[in-house]
């Protein structure tokens, strides 16, 4: 939609879940989370931000490790 301007992709089997998630057109130029493993937790396209995507990886931070980067 396009109210979505941040895209977070992470692994998808096909591409028209891959194009529904970073939208239309993006399997065909390249940028497919069907690449990613199920051992590449966390690892995701980022659409959005910037002119193309790129690959991001994201870390779980519970709330007493979120209290010290404050």
């Amino acid at each position: 939609s396009a109210n979505a301007i941040l895209r977070f992709c992470l692994k998808v089997m096909g591409q028209p879940a891959n194009d529904m998630v970073l939208g239309t057109s993006m399997y065909k130029s390249g940028y497919r989370a069907t690449m990613f493993s199920r051992s590449d937790r966390g690892i995701c396209w980022m659409a959005g931000e910037g002119d193309d995507p790129r690959i991001v990886a994201s870390a779980f931070v519970d709330a007493v490790a979120a209290e010290q980067v404050v």
